[in-house]
């Protein structure tokens, strides 16, 4: 359900364990798009020789999505295979735009986009020493650090035990197997209801979608 909480209020202790979505609810993905966009047009209005690389990474989005509808394992391989294929690219050129503009750019603006309120609920669960979850179709890992969050645990769909993207449920259920925990012990927090919501409903896990 989508719901507008007071995170600060929320009755976090009902839970063992929250699982937190990453981009679009730990920090503000239409504005870090925004950022992301000024970026690429002052890099590429000095380079118009490089001028497909925009399209590498719309290419790349847009399987992405495409794949979280289809069956089958290999995300990354084919992710990146489809676009090198598209742009007739090798697919290490591929990797090296993506990896820039999609993992590495962001990091530099992400605090500029972080939620505020979730950021220090983060913190009172931290405190309460309940597990805290990260939980992402991509690496979660540096993006929290550098959001400035509390440690927790690292999941990402294209992990070699998941690769799967939401809305299977398969990363949920793998959590849960390696945490030692039941779906009733668990609180999934994310912004998609069709991703995050929908893969959460198949694993029987309580779910919220903010934003």
């Amino acid at each position: 359900m989508k719901e507008k909480i007071d995170f600060l209020k929320y009755d976090w202790h009902a839970y063992r364990a929250i699982i937190f979505d990453v981009d679009g609810t730990l920090y503000d993905l239409k504005k870090m798009h925004r950022l992301m966009v000024g970026e690429l047009l002052r890099h590429y209005f000095w380079r118009p020789w490089l001028i497909k690389d925009l399209s590498a990474i719309y290419y790349f989005r847009r399987e992405r999505e495409r794949l979280a509808a289809a069956a089958g394992g290999e995300i990354n391989r084919r992710s990146y295979a489809a676009v090198a294929k598209k742009l007739r690219w090798p697919v290490e050129r591929v990797e090296k735009v993506i990896s820039a503009w999609m993992f590495k750019k962001p990091l530099e603006q992400i605090n500029r986009c972080r939620n505020a309120n979730l950021a220090a609920a983060l913190e009172k669960i931290a405190a309460a020493r309940i597990t805290i979850i990260y939980y992402s179709d991509y690496d979660p890992q540096d993006k929290v650090k550098a959001l400035g969050l509390p440690a927790g645990y690292y999941f990402s769909s294209v992990d070699p035990e998941i690769d799967a993207l939401k809305p299977s449920p398969k990363g949920l259920q793998f959590i849960l197997r390696k945490l030692g925990l039941s779906a009733a012990d668990c609180l999934l927090i994310g912004d998609r209801a069709d991703r995050d919501g929908a893969a959460a409903e198949k694993a029987g896990i309580k779910y919220l979608i903010i934003n």
